[in-house]
Formats: structure tokens, sequence, C-alpha cells
């Protein structure tokens, strides 16, 4: 497989909901034939939010999003290969200034050799600084 894609939870959310400005665009890198699609488990977990709210199935929406999709979700083992998680955390953190949230997904991103793909305008603007921005069929912002 070529790039690996780590999933910010806004490209799920346009994903999910044909009537959002970026569905297309998320439809675009959901279906990219060369790209493994990754996404964190808390990152996972802020995608579900909605569906825990509306009391749905939360583990049956994560589990038909994966497979629809061929998401994969990040195992504990490859966030602590060679240092433990919260250390990456606080220094992806410490050096970027971006909320927890997004520090997960950039973190994930550099622990795995991935890219980031977001929507997020400052989340892109950090993972492009930092080399790991998946390419431009991402643009078209929002904070």
């Amino acid at each position: 497989m070529g790039i690996t894609t780590i999933l910010d939870a806004c490209v799920l959310i346009a994903f999910s909901r044909r009537d959002h400005q970026h569905h297309q665009r998320a439809l675009a890198i959901l279906s990219r034939p060369d790209t493994e699609l990754v996404i964190n488990p808390v990152t996972m977990a802020e995608y579900l939010i909605k569906s825990a709210q509306l009391n749905r199935d939360v583990e049956a929406d994560m589990d038909r999003l994966c497979g629809h999709a061929g998401i994969r979700l990040v195992e504990e083992s490859e966030l602590t290969k060679t240092t433990p998680w919260p250390v990456s955390l606080a220094r992806t953190r410490a050096a970027t200034a971006l909320k927890m949230p997004d520090t997960i997904v950039l973190a994930t991103a550099e622990l795995l050799d991935g890219q980031v793909a977001t929507f997020d305008g400052l989340l892109r603007e950090t993972a492009r600084a930092r080399g790991r921005l998946f390419d431009d069929i991402t643009s078209g912002e929002h904070r």
C-alpha cells in the first residue's frame, strides 16, 4: 500500500453527511486506492460522540464506518514502539501548541510515518510545516 493517511474526525464527519461542505473532498480522500486509512482510537471516539448522543449502537456505527471505508484503528502497540505514547503527545503538543485532539492526529501521523488528512486550518498548517500534510485534495479549510 502507498501512503498511510491519518484521518482527523472532521473528515469522517464530512464523509457521513452528504450536505456537509467538504463531503466530496472526504469521499475523494476515503476512496484513494493508494492509501492506507488509519485513525487513532481517541479520534474515532470524537467522531462517535454524535452516535452516542443519539443513543445509537455506537459500536455498530464504528464497525460499519470502518468496514465501509476501509479504515483501520491504530493499535496501542503501534503508538508505543519507541517512546511511551504520553511522552510523544506531550512533545508534539509542546512543539505545536495544537489542542489535544489535533495533537493526537499529528502525533499519530509522526509515529506511523503518515500524512494527516484534515479540513481544519490550524492542523493543516501545522502538519504542512512538519512535512505531514496529506496532499492538496484536502484544501478548503474550517476552524
